[in-house]
C-alpha cells in the first residue's frame, strides 16, 4: 500500500476465527487478494454491471478502491481458505455520512467527496481512468451513490455522524456460497454490536440480495425495514 498523510487509528478487538481483520499495514497482495474475491462476489450483479458500464476492468478497479480505502479507514475483515471466500466492510460509529448534506433529496444531493479520509488517492486512479472512456458509467455511480445516502436517511435517519455498525458490503465469492461465510460475518458483528451496545445496519438492495440476506439478517435477530422505492438507472432500489 502508498503511504498516505491520514490513517484512522484502527480500534477494533481480533475477531475470532476464521474471521481475519485485515490490518492497515497490510501488504499489497492480501489488498488485491480481498479485491478480488470482492469483485468476483458481485460479478453479474445488476448494480454493478449498470455502474460499470461494460467498460472492462473497471468493476474491478471499483473494488479495489473499496477494499483499500477500508482497509485505511474503516474495517475490512476477510475469510479465507487457501484463498480468500469473503470480504466484509464495516464503517465503525463515529464516521460522518458519506454525504454531509442529508437533509437534502437525492435528485439536489451536492457531489462532494466522501468523507473518509482516505476515499480519494492512488488507490483510486486506475477507477478514475476507466470511467472516463464511457461518462455514462460514472454519471450512474454518482446517482448511485446519492440514492445509497437517501436511502440511508431514511433507514437510519438524519445524523450527520454514523452512532452504529454500518456493513457496507458483504460479499461471498461464487464457490464459497452457501458456506456459511456471510452467516459467519454477520453473526460477529451482531455480537459485537451487543457486546458494545451499539446498534448494527446493513443495506441491501435488488431482490437478490433481499432475499438472499434477509434470510441471514431473521437467523441472527436482526430486524428488516424497507424503505420507499425508488426507480433508477433501470433498477428498482
Amino acid at each position: 500500500m502508498p503511504e498516505y498523510p491520514v490513517a484512522v487509528p484502527q480500534n477494533a478487538p481480533p475477531p475470532p476465527a476464521p474471521l481475519h481483520l485485515v490490518p492497515r499495514d497490510a501488504p499489497e497482495d492480501e489488498i488485491r487478494a480481498a479485491a478480488t474475491a470482492l469483485a468476483a462476489a458481485f460479478e453479474g450483479d445488476q448494480i454493478a454491471d449498470i455502474i460499470s458500464g461494460g467498460v472492462p476492468g473497471l468493476h474491478e478497479a471499483r473494488m479495489y478502491r473499496t477494499v483499500a480505502t477500508g482497509v485505511l479507514d474503516l474495517e475490512v475483515y476477510t475469510v479465507t481458505d487457501k484463498e480468500v471466500l469473503g470480504v466484509m466492510v464495516v464503517k465503525p460509529p463515529g464516521f460522518a455520512h458519506r454525504w454531509r448534506w442529508v437533509k437534502l433529496t437525492v435528485d439536489t444531493l451536492p457531489a462532494t467527496p466522501d468523507p473518509s479520509p482516505n476515499s480519494e488517492g492512488p488507490h483510486g486512479r486506475l477507477a478514475d481512468e476507466l470511467a472516463k472512456q464511457k461518462p455514462e458509467a460514472d454519471e450512474h455511480y454518482a446517482v448511485l451513490k446519492k440514492t445509497l445516502s437517501a436511502l440511508e436517511v431514511e433507514a437510519f435517519g438524519e445524523n450527520e455522524v454514523t452512532d452504529l455498525f454500518y456493513i457496507s458490503h458483504i460479499g461471498v465469492t461464487p464457490a464459497a456460497q452457501g458456506r456459511g461465510v456471510g452467516a459467519g460475518f454477520c453473526r460477529y458483528m451482531v455480537a459485537r454490536g451487543r457486546a458494545m451496545r451499539t446498534p448494527v445496519s446493513l443495506l441491501t438492495m435488488t431482490e437478490g440480495h433481499v432475499s438472499v440476506l434477509g434470510r441471514v439478517k431473521r437467523r441472527r435477530g436482526m430486524k428488516e425495514k424497507r424503505g420507499g422505492e425508488r426507480e433508477r438507472m433501470g433498477m428498482c432500489v
